[in-house]
């Protein structure tokens, strides 16, 4: 349960960069891996 809190912080942390970065594509797409660690194609 611990690194399942651990993990919302680094999320919550890497959402504020994200916001702070100049390419904010580059930022969504690096949250989503994090939240949705899923093989799935970013093509759509």
């Amino acid at each position: 349960r611990w690194l399942e809190r651990n993990d919302l912080s680094l999320t919550g942390e890497i959402r504020e960069l994200v916001l702070e970065l100049p390419d904010t594509r580059t930022g969504v797409e690096a949250v989503v891996e994090l939240e949705f660690p899923i093989g799935t194609p970013t093509s759509s």
